[in-house]
């Protein structure tokens, strides 16, 4: 029987692609560093793998239901975590999605002294942790270059996760 046992050192200039959902197409493309160890017996259907991947820089293709396909810039530091088997890898994967639109929607016209017709940079983040086969997927919207009175009323505005799931829809859906 044929026992391997192999130790990949991950460069930072490698390609990687993590299929999240193949149904939709939910794909994280990028480039990391890390090591791997990985121990196969095919006669006894065994593979296992350990170790860290940090992700030093790549994309997240989100998908939701053919509707939404947005391109979201994952963060450096995020990381894949394996402790055995292949497709039970723990995510902490940080992406975000920048984009530029009015708070109107979101604050009404009595903000005074702030003009919320005009269109400001939003930072929408998805966050994935957990299980690579059934990630937690987290939301959050953030206004960067706006007042901290501004973005008092909006952090009050999205105060649960519910909340700012249907922001991030809207903003990645229709930019409102």
């Amino acid at each position: 029987m044929m026992d391997i046992d192999m130790t990949l050192n991950v460069l930072p200039n490698i390609e990687m692609q993590l299929v999240i959902d193949p149904t939709v197409g939910d794909v994280i493309k990028g480039k990391g560093m890390g090591q791997l160890t990985m121990h196969i017996v095919p006669k006894a259907d065994i593979f296992e793998m350990r170790g860290d991947v940090e992700i030093t820089e790549g994309t997240y293709l989100f998908t939701l239901q053919n509707i939404i396909n947005k391109l979201f810039t994952v963060e450096p530091g995020s990381s894949i975590h394996w402790t055995g088997d292949p497709l039970g890898a723990t995510l902490d994967i940080n992406a975000v999605y920048s984009t530029k639109t009015s708070l109107l929607p979101l604050l009404g016209s009595s903000v005074q002294g702030f003009d919320t017709s005009r269109a400001v940079s939003v930072d929408c983040y998805i966050k994935l942790t957990d299980e690579l086969m059934q990630p937690t997927v987290t939301f959050d919207v953030q206004v960067p270059n706006v007042a901290p009175e501004i973005q008092t009323i909006i952090q009050s505005t999205l105060n649960d996760q519910q909340a700012i799931s249907a922001q991030m829809i809207w903003l990645l859906a229709v930019n409102s």
